[in-house]
């Protein structure tokens, strides 16, 4: 982040403009005269409104959700029916500007200063306000904010006091810090991460009341408040060590949801489309040079994910522009599961199982579980029974009971597993391309219906959603069996009536923008079960989480891939004392078997405002709610269209700039006077002469290393880049003659290989070098009917002290000699192929440069 932006940071967390010039009785400060606080307060407004004017831009540039000139006044320009801005050449290198200098300092007040958060104390004290002996959280407020007020608070009395005081001033100013994400949001995951430890849960830490609710909002922790709230523990000072490590270790979320954007009700819409490619280039044909591809970092990037994946990058890039064609829906969103044990319960109890309906849902989902479990059901795959349309029924009316009206969208059953889905009046226009399906995978290899799946999907607005009810493998081994039964569901495709095709389609279950799973998914808690019973008397939820199935298949990607699910706040929902209050079964591991997840898909986000179990003992299982809210997409087909067609266009230029252009020098290698046994090492340099990245690969290479009789190649494949610095490459090439390939040292005296290198990621080009080696002239290689006939010395002059008037000879002279010197200089193992060799490859050039010379 810029020193600008981190001094924007510092002046909102000590100065709040609205309460700067007032104390918290709402008095004028007695040094400053009315007038003066109130020039002042009109200063800080107006830098305020700058500073976030720029800093709103610089978040957007970096999420790339929205275009980067917004406020922009420069003239437009046109492409088809798109409009944007007329960029600069080097407009992705401007960087928003803040002048700090102009930022009036903060009035001083009578309030502590401090230094570092856990090192110095506050060095002004007040007898005012004494009574802050006790730490209250109560989840509502950010952090940010948290921090703020904190910062303005009245002076602290006492040492206890100010180690409290500390202690949230460090806590909030971490959050704050964390790479500036507001990471105290309890809408996202309950997901595991082994980013901090093996067995530490990166889900966030709610301190409150322990109750079966837990209510989630956008942010998750409140102010440290003074006086005790409803709902909320109350914490002596003496805890906050302990308390602080909690925070620390479970208030992060997941790093890969926090990186993924959003597009929600909040993201601002746009009237002005800004790409990443520079205007003048698809509009007007003026092409970029590799230097201009080269500075600008942002292009750069998009053209390296089109060479990676041209589908994924023509996706990300509409999404990216998601505020220009699209507009934000959100609705509300009430899931309920409930294991119901072949009972039917009366009117009061599906009540209080759907008292979720307070917070007005859109729709309504209802799923349950071992409805119908009789012999026939299970063989069958009973789609229809009585207990299912009685429950139609009393859910109807349940539904009903308050101001809201619900409709039936239907409901779909196999044997004991059945899915209701009821909408509100009010959206029943926007519904559209409904579909359900079912499967089984119970016993006999799936071929009975005692387990499985049903789903219903449907297209809302413009977003699709499906819903999916399951009741997986039961039993505390059979962990992995579950794993296998969520993988095969999870392969269900689903069919529905497409509108704008006019025709049938099936669509598969994970494919959808937002997929809500739930039901009894039987995972249970790694723990035994003294242990469990013990932490659920503490209300230790975190220990038991650390240790649940589900969680743990999520975090080693086993199962249920990408879903997230809410903060776990309730008591397990099994096995339960029918009819007894809150008491579980005698030699059964109490665990959180009935669940519901998300995962999202397209930018869509999914937050959940209230994950409960109820206290209804009518069945072993408790039952499970969560609302949620989802932001949904409702797309302008016109211009999302328009976006598609100049994103074809980019991609033309894109293609031609990605062409190949290498060249490779020296393109002959020649080595004169090879010597057997001798290696020799020289290189040949990869220049990349085009616009852009290149993949080379030399052909026949394996695991980068080219090996073939004489000839070795290293660094066989990789990327010749643009960037300075990398625009060439060295590659190393070694010629050995060993002794297995001393049979062609005599071939023409001469060795040659052509060497072909693939260039793009397709192959699409290729170059060529070749490689020579010349050999001197040597008794290595020749055939023996040669030797038996020289009746000379290979190489220098004629010995005339010898006769070599008998020819052809009875064996070459060089073998007779060679023998000879092997008896004179016998060594043990002479004759014996071992490594390391007896003799070095030295005195073997020296023995073969006197056979050629017949010297002794």
């Amino acid at each position: 982040m810029s020193q600008e932006l981190q001094s924007h940071f510092a002046l909102n967390q000590f100065v709040s403009s609205e309460n700067l010039a007032k104390n918290e009785d709402n008095d004028i400060l007695p040094f400053q005269s009315e007038e003066k606080q109130t020039e002042n307060q009109l200063k800080l407004k107006k830098a305020d409104i700058q500073l976030n004017i720029n800093l709103f831009s610089f978040e957007k540039e970096q999420k790339q959700l929205t275009p980067r000139t917004i406020f922009s006044t420069k003239p437009k320009v046109k492409f088809g029916q798109l409009v944007f801005d007329e960029k600069p050449q080097d407009f992705d290198q401007i960087k928003p500007e803040i002048n700090v200098k102009s930022i009036p300092k903060p009035i001083p007040r009578r309030r502590p200063l401090f230094q570092d958060a856990f090192n110095s104390e506050p060095k002004m004290f007040s007898p005012r306000h004494s009574q802050r002996s006790t730490l209250t959280v109560v989840p509502s407020k950010s952090a940010s904010l948290q921090l703020n007020e904190l910062s303005s608070s009245q002076p602290i009395s006492t040492k206890e006091e100010s180690q409290e005081f500390m202690f949230k001033k460090a806590f909030y100013s971490k959050i704050n810090n964390q790479s500036d994400r507001a990471i105290t949001s309890t809408s996202q995951p309950n997901k595991i991460n082994d980013g901090i430890s093996n067995t530490t849960m990166t889900r966030p830490l709610t301190i409150g009341k322990r109750t079966n609710s837990n209510s989630l909002t956008k942010s998750s922790f409140d102010v440290f408040s003074t006086k005790p709230k409803r709902n909320a523990i109350t914490l002596r000072p003496t805890s906050i060590s302990s308390i602080a490590n909690a925070f620390y270790q479970y208030s992060i979320m997941p790093q890969e949801y926090l990186d993924k954007p959003h597009f929600t009700i909040k993201t601002p819409h746009s009237n002005i489309f800004n790409p990443i490619q520079p205007i003048n280039w698809i509009v007007y044909g003026i092409e970029l040079s590799r230097q201009e591809i080269a500075n600008n970092l942002n292009l750069y990037n998009d053209i390296r994910h089109f060479v990676s994946d041209k589908e994924q990058w023509k996706k990300e890039n509409i999404l990216n522009y998601l505020p220009f064609y699209a507009n934000a829906k959100q609705i509300g969103v009430l899931a309920c599961t409930w294991n119901v044990n072949q009972s039917v319960f009366t009117r009061h109890e599906i009540d209080e199982w759907t008292d979720g309906i307070r917070f007005n849902p859109d729709i309504v989902v209802c799923g349950m579980q071992e409805l119908e479990m009789s012999v026939d059901a299970i063989i069958t795959g009973k789609k229809f029974s009585d207990k299912s349309i009685q429950y139609e029924q009393i859910l109807y009316q349940s539904l009903n009971r308050g101001k809201l009206r619900y409709e039936k969208l239907g409901y779909y059953q196999l044997c004991g597993v059945v899915l209701y889905v009821f909408f509100n009046t009010k959206i029943q226009n926007e519904i559209s391309e409904v579909g359900f399906e079912n499967i089984r995978v119970g016993a006999m290899s799936g071929a009975l219906a005692n387990k499985g799946g049903v789903a219903y999907r449907m297209k809302v607005y413009d977003s699709t959603i499906c819903f999916v009810v399951s009741h997986l493998a039961a039993h505390q081994e059979f962990w992995n069996k579950r794993n296998e039964d969520w993988a095969e569901i999870s392969k269900m495709k689903i069919s529905y009536y497409d509108n704008i095709s006019r025709c049938n389609k099936k669509v598969n279950l994970l494919q959808h923008d937002i997929v809500i799973w739930m039901g009894d998914l039987n995972y249970r808690i790694e723990m035994s079960d003294n242990e469990v019973r013990k932490n659920m008397i503490k209300k230790d939820y975190i220990e038991l989480a650390k240790n649940d199935q589900l969680l743990n298949s999520i975090r080693r990607k086993q199962a249920f891939h990408n879903f997230y699910e809410a903060l776990i706040n309730f008591g397990p929902t099994f096995k339960i004392k029918i009819g007894e209050n809150n008491e579980y079964k005698e030699n059964r591991i109490p665990s959180w078997c009935d669940r519901v997840l998300w995962k999202t898909e397209n930018r869509h986000f999914v937050e959940a405002k209230e994950y409960t179990s109820h206290e209804l003992y009518t069945s072993d299982h408790k039952p499970v709610t969560c609302f949620m809210s989802l932001d949904l997409q409702c797309i302008d087909q016109t211009k999302k269209q328009e976006i598609q067609h100049y994103l074809d266009e980019v991609s033309k230029k894109y293609i031609n700039v990605i062409i190949p252009n290498v060249s490779v020098e020296p393109n002959i290698i020649t080595i004169d006077n090879v010597e057997l046994l001798k290696q020799y090492t020289t290189t040949i340099v990869l220049k990349n002469n085009g616009k852009f990245d290149v993949k080379y690969q030399i052909e026949e290479s394996n695991q980068s290393e080219y090996h073939e009789d004489w000839l070795t190649i290293n660094q066989c494949e990789g990327v010749i880049g643009i960037l300075e610095g990398k625009s060439s490459i060295n590659i190393p090439i070694q010629v050995y003659i060993s002794q297995a390939q001393a049979w062609m040292y005599q071939d023409r005296n001469l060795l040659l290989k052509k060497i072909n290198i693939w260039l793009g990621d397709n192959h699409s080009q290729s170059i060529s070098f070749s490689v020579i080696a010349k050999t001197p002239t040597s008794v290595i290689g020749m055939r023996l009917e040669s030797l038996n006939r020289l009746a000379r010395p290979l190489l220098g002059s004629i010995n005339k002290e010898i006769n070599y008037s008998i020819v052809p000879f009875y064996i070459p002279k060089e073998l007779y000699r060679l023998t000879n010197y092997i008896i004179d200089h016998y060594q043990q193992s002479c004759f014996v192929e071992i490594r390391p060799s007896v003799y070095t490859s030295q005195e073997m050039r020296s023995v073969i440069h006197s056979l050629n010379t017949e010297s002794p």
